[in-house]
């Protein structure tokens, strides 16, 4: 398998150009990853929304209404756990050292956009998003009626079409679907995607979402090469 992953790569240099210019490669090496963590749901009833990676602290942006470890239907007040563990196996506090930089009221639509948005007014110092074009965002959203948060969401920015419409700094949806289209080319064509495949195939996706590449190349290059 790893030979037609290989393969693969040099049909793609062919099918668009050549190999990244050094000054992008350079650029990539400078780009960090950013997340976006809101648990908007509130109460214990709520808490396998929230319930449970190589990102740094400093830029990780929590909001969460965090009601749920001191809820009185908690059995382990001031504690959380995301799953049980055996007799005499101690459980993890996933809630122990866990960073909240919005909670209770700020916890809005308002908050959220102005965190996407890297816009810091009126947050009392609180931490925005401070991404460019080379980094990448993560954004989990755990709560009820999540499509009804972004349209909410979309109506402050002065937008339409939910999360499609957010700026570009607040989702990679080119990226994700580059990703979507190279992924399933070379598991038709090539078969499962073994370590080397899935570095191969997020390389290639990087390619066509970020750099130019035609993503039609991109897959005609796989499936050709592995049908070889």
């Amino acid at each position: 398998m790893l030979y037609r992953t290989l393969f693969a790569g040099a049909a793609l240099i062919n099918a668009v150009g050549a190999w990244t210019p050094p000054k992008e490669v350079e650029e990539a090496a400078k780009a960090s990853h950013w997340a976006v963590l809101i648990a908007g749901s509130s109460g214990y009833g709520n808490y396998r929304h929230q319930a449970d990676n190589g990102i740094d602290p400093d830029k990780i942006i929590t909001l969460a209404v965090d009601d749920v470890a001191n809820d009185d239907m908690n059995p382990f007040p001031g504690k959380l756990f995301n799953k049980p563990t055996g007799d005499g196996t101690p459980g993890t506090d996933v809630y122990a050292g866990c960073k909240i930089d919005y909670s209770g009221s700020m916890v809005t639509p308002e908050t959220f956009v102005k965190v996407l948005t890297g816009d810091a007014a009126g947050l009392d110092g609180g931490k925005v998003l401070q991404s460019t074009k080379l980094d990448r965002v993560f954004l989990n959203f755990a709560r009820l009626s999540t499509r009804k948060t972004f349209e909410a969401v979309a109506q402050r920015l002065g937008l339409n079409g939910g999360i499609e419409a957010l700026p570009p700094r607040a989702h990679g949806a080119q990226h994700v679907d580059c990703h979507y289209d190279v992924h399933k080319a070379y598991k038709s064509a090539c078969g499962e995607l073994h370590p080397e495949a899935l570095s191969f195939s997020a390389t290639m996706a990087d390619l066509c979402a970020q750099q130019g590449g035609s993503p039609d190349a991109i897959v005609k290059a796989i499936s050709a090469a592995c049908a070889a």
